[in-house]
């Protein structure tokens, strides 16, 4: 298969393993872990494709593991704009120069990552349904470009208060349906091919792995500690993804 070698199949096992695992132990950060190192070994639409592939494996045992706390009544509203969202996120992506994605891709990086480090606890968003469409729209057109949903519901659910187990659950079947929907997006792209599906299988063994892990570390882990990992990991990520997709277009 296309892309296909011993070292990529390691590789796509790691990344799959260390995404599973952030995304099981924070509430987020799946693409943010694995999409710089993706784009190294396939290209950008591809790279996206498997992303979501696998993230949605993720998110249908973390949904089933915290099922018990779910209230589908605070995920539906920024669901519906993030659906809207996606499409026109993806409609960017297929039409796009890779490069100029990634760079794009590699800013989004070092904001994201600075707003969590310095300001998260500062802005406050007020739990509506007014703020749950925007930051649904805005989750949606990163999750169609980039697959990276996260950070922008992230911000809305924390604005709720919510209890640590029912913020991960309704987080987690938040993503869940939307990404889901980005996987059906990318099969109607021709997105989804056969190297696309050989790297999914292989990294769907390192996702249960990382997935169950992060599970079990959930209420014990140093949450603060490992967030400031994940925001130092972000900034270095989105450095070199600028820097060398720059360098190719030079």
């Amino acid at each position: 298969m296309e892309h296909v070698t011993l070292g990529n199949v390691l590789a796509m096992l790691l990344i799959a393993l260390g995404a599973g695992f952030v995304q099981s132990s924070i509430g987020f950060g799946f693409a943010i872990v694995a999409l710089p190192f993706l784009v190294m070994i396939m290209p950008m639409q591809q790279s996206v494709a498997v992303l979501s592939i696998l993230a949605t494996c993720c998110y249908i045992q973390n949904v089933y593991k915290l099922r018990e706390h779910i209230d589908i009544s605070i995920v539906y509203i920024p669901l519906i704009a993030s659906l809207v969202g996606r499409v026109i996120g993806m409609q960017f992506l297929m039409g796009a120069k890779a490069e100029y994605i990634k760079i794009l891709l590699g800013f989004s990086f070092i904001v994201i990552a600075i707003y969590f480090a310095f300001y998260k606890s500062k802005v406050k968003i007020k739990y509506n349904v007014k703020n749950g469409l925007i930051f649904g729209f805005i989750s949606g057109l990163f999750g169609g470009m980039f697959n990276i949903s996260g950070p922008p519901i992230v911000l809305y659910y924390m604005a709720g208060n919510l209890p640590k187990e029912k913020y991960m659950a309704n987080l987690q079947t938040y993503f869940l349906f939307s990404t889901s929907f980005s996987v059906l997006l990318h099969i109607f792209y021709r997105n989804v091919v056969l190297s696309t599906l050989g790297f999914s299988a292989i990294g769907v063994l390192g996702v249960a792995v990382g997935s169950y892990i992060g599970l079990k570390l959930f209420h014990k882990i140093n949450v603060d500690v490992f967030n400031k990992v994940v925001y130092i990991f972000l900034a270095l990520s989105g450095i070199y993804t600028v820097i060398t997709s720059i360098a190719a277009l030079a």
